[in-house]
């Protein structure tokens, strides 16, 4: 009787019904985007606490054109960048982060399968393969990373195997190089499996050492949320000393691409360029400039996502208050306007509980439809089945029953100033 009775209520003033609804479904989603955001930050936070707070200096070299061909003439020159790089990375005590997205082309099978691992896939311009001896190379998106930049950024949860240890970050002899490969590689290679190809135009066989954790990033120069799930992610090595041309040139590109990268400090900018001339003095290398001195580039998104969110928590809670001001007004409208239904329901021998729990089931399917429709859809497009899934559906759960409980309890302080005997005298 109580589903009928709800039923005939809701036919009437369908408009006024329909806009309630609505507003309870964008009050819902607004709830779910601060809640996903709120995540989202306290995630980011946690990650960039290392660095978050610091000052992000970039470094660059000066070379271009007609001085850098005169500077590789130069027999020292490698030495000079190599030397400069050790010193960058070892002496100056602060944290010099080397991480260089750099394409690296290696052996595929079938790529058709595989083609979301290609350099410029995402821009819709997946590179062509290249063939060399017979052999098919595919350039794909690789990550090179110092010591400091593993600590420092969240990449050094693994799915399987190992992270590089010391011996890996050298490489004395150009022979194979230990890798980690993004989560989305995990059912493309194994553990220990070995990969050929082509670095920087210089021949190298990978062998594949872990997986790292799925929505793992780091900063690089250019970006600074590089998610590395399709990235191979390489150790900064350090080289032996060139046995021929082809190794010579490897080297000059990579100390060159190695050294341009940032110093995250909390000193100011004269302090880190007194530590750069300091190293250009020591390593003979004089052709290394600061770009400029500014806040980590996440962590000056993450205070603006934080004052997003400020004004986020300001529209939700006062479009929580027209939620609850708009099903008081309908609800109590509604009874206003059957006060002779209501009276002809009680000279029926109807009770007043009975009308309350009619009143109940409306406010409870105007409520409840749009919050579970938000409950599903944000849970199974955004969320996932994640463990925060939980978190959320408990969440919405409890915003859905505090917008009824205090609804029906506005409406039941206004029911009780109302006797019997008034409703039975407005239903004449």
């Amino acid at each position: 009787m109580i589903v009928n009775e709800v039923r005939e209520s809701l036919k009437r003033k369908k408009g006024f019904t329909f806009s309630i609804i609505f507003v309870v479904l964008v009050f819902a989603l607004m709830a779910s985007t601060l809640f996903i955001t709120y995540v989202y930050m306290q995630e980011r936070h946690a990650s960039v606490q290392t660095y978050g707070d610091k000052n992000v200096y970039t470094l660059m070299d000066t070379l271009t054109g007609k001085e850098e061909r005169q500077f590789f003439k130069d027999p020292e020159s490698v030495s000079k960048l190599q030397h400069m790089y050790t010193y960058l990375n070892k002496q100056i005590n602060e944290t010099f982060i080397s991480a260089t997205d750099h394409p690296i082309s290696i052996e595929f099978g079938d790529i058709s399968d595989t083609d979301i691992f290609l350099q410029g896939y995402e821009s819709g311009r997946p590179s062509e393969p290249v063939e060399k001896n017979g052999t098919k190379y595919n350039s794909v998106k690789a990550v090179k990373v110092n010591q400091q930049a593993l600590e420092t950024f969240p990449i050094n949860n693994l799915t399987d195997g190992r992270l590089f240890d010391k011996a890996d970050y050298e490489n004395l002899d150009f022979g194979s190089i230990p890798v980690l490969l993004g989560a989305e590689y995990e059912d493309i290679f194994d553990i220990g499996d070995r990969i050929e190809s082509t670095y920087l135009f210089y021949p190298f066989t990978l062998e594949v050492i872990g997986f790292i954790e799925s929505n793992s990033f780091l900063s690089t120069r250019i970006e600074p949320e590089t998610y590395v799930d399709r990235y191979i992610v390489l150790p900064a090595q350090k080289f032996g000393e060139p046995a021929n041309e082809e190794q010579f040139n490897f080297l000059r590109r990579y100390y060159l691409h190695s050294i341009n990268g940032a110093i995250y400090s909390s000193e100011d900018l004269a302090y880190i360029d007194g530590l750069i001339k300091q190293a250009n003095d020591v390593t003979g290398f004089n052709n290394l400039m600061i770009l400029g001195g500014m806040d980590s580039q996440l962590g000056a998104i993450l205070e603006t996502m934080g004052e997003q969110i400020s004004a986020l928590l300001f529209l939700t809670v006062t479009l929580f208050i027209i939620c609850i001001l708009m099903l008081v007004v309908l609800i109590w409208k509604k009874v206003q306007d059957n006060y002779k239904n209501i009276a002809i329901h009680l000279i029926s021998g109807g009770t007043m509980n009975q009308i309350f729990s009619y009143i109940a089931g409306e406010i409870l399917f105007i409520v409840s439809v749009p919050m579970i429709i938000v409950l599903f859809t944000v849970t199974l497009f955004v969320i996932g089945m994640q463990p925060i899934a939980i978190l959320y559906g408990a969440l919405i759960t409890i915003i859905a029953l505090f917008l009824m409980l205090l609804s029906l309890f506005i409406i039941y302080i206004k029911g009780k100033r109302l006797s019997i005997s008034t409703i039975l005298k407005r239903g004449d």
